[in-house]
């Protein structure tokens, strides 16, 4: 019974981790290249380098918004 125990719960964890950390770039289908031209037309005072910069720090949401943009001032 505590095998039966123990394989079970190994399962579940396994399942439970598989489904767990996945990637932040497959789930979006807006690429890089378009979440920088986003960025800059959204927020005109950034520049090309900040974008880029925000972009591979992965802090461009979808619609090219730094996610702490609006408390930068």
């Amino acid at each position: 019974m505590t095998v039966l125990r123990s394989t079970v719960i190994l399962v579940a964890i396994s399942l439970v981790a598989a489904g767990c950390g996945g990637s932040d770039e497959t789930k979006s289908s807006v690429s890089a290249k378009d979440r920088i031209a986003a960025c800059l037309e959204q927020q005109p005072d950034a520049t090309q380098g900040d974008c880029e910069g925000w972009e591979k720090d992965r802090q461009l949401g979808d619609d090219g918004k730094h996610q702490d943009h609006e408390s930068m001032s």
